[in-house]
């Protein structure tokens, strides 16, 4: 169903089954939202990677495999935090240390930071307050959002604070390969390859100051088709 929130007869389920299904355990449930979420989130399909192998690469109606996408808007601003070891001030009427994603639309315009939040939700597709409908929202990729990933100022004051996880980490007594392993773990979730990891040491041999090289690492973990993606 495209889009999931319009049921309509003009727009009838891709599985009329399965969503009945859902809808009988959802009210068996006592319209429980969590255990719905936690139904659907451990289901092998919603799990299923978009990697695809010959027996699914061209299957496009199945659900055989899923499909790399763009995040959205609130979730970028928080996975980029969750990175970087930085959070949001969203102003007094807001819980301190409260995800863009938890918020209402109305919470993410608020002093102190709000315009500059506000200017990057707009480059990765929240819509105006124009309509109720979160139809409006706008997935495709944009160079705009290229451009705020490697020059926005405030991220890169983000990525170059004291206070971040990257300062955290160096200010510990660890080796360059245990720092690269918690950079790539905070931003990818992975452990770094070893052509990665050939790469990293072969920019630090040029004589790259040891924060600098480090933060040149995640900055361009950021800047990653793997990073911005859902896959």
């Amino acid at each position: 169903m495209h889009p999931v929130d319009d049921f309509s007869l003009a727009n009838p389920p891709s599985n009329e089954r399965l969503l009945d299904a859902l809808a009988k355990d959802f009210v068996e449930s006592r319209f429980d939202i969590r255990h719905i979420e936690h139904v659907i989130l451990n289901s092998r399909v919603y799990q299923l990677s978009s990697k695809t192998n010959e027996t699914n690469r061209l299957d496009k109606v199945n659900y055989a495999h899923s499909y790399a996408r763009p995040m959205m808007a609130e979730v970028v601003i928080d996975v980029l935090n969750s990175a970087l070891g930085a959070s949001e001030r969203w102003g007094s009427e807001v819980k301190e240390g409260s995800h863009a994603i938890e918020l209402g639309i109305s919470d993410t315009g608020v002093p102190p930071l709000g315009e500059n939040i506000m200017y990057a939700l707009r480059r990765f597709g929240l819509p105006q307050r124009s309509s109720a409908c979160d139809c409006q929202r706008v997935s495709a990729p944009s160079v705009a959002q290229e451009l705020f990933l490697m020059t926005d100022p405030g991220l890169l004051k983000k990525l170059g604070s004291g206070r971040g996880r990257l300062p955290k980490l160096l200010a510990a007594d660890m080796t360059d390969d245990q720092v690269l392993d918690e950079l790539f773990l905070g931003a990818l979730s992975r452990w770094p390859d070893e052509s990665e990891r050939r790469a990293f040491h072969d920019y630090r041999r040029k004589g790259t100051d040891r924060r600098a090289a480090f933060t040149d690492a995640l900055w361009g973990l950021i800047n990653t088709r793997e990073f911005i993606l859902n896959h």
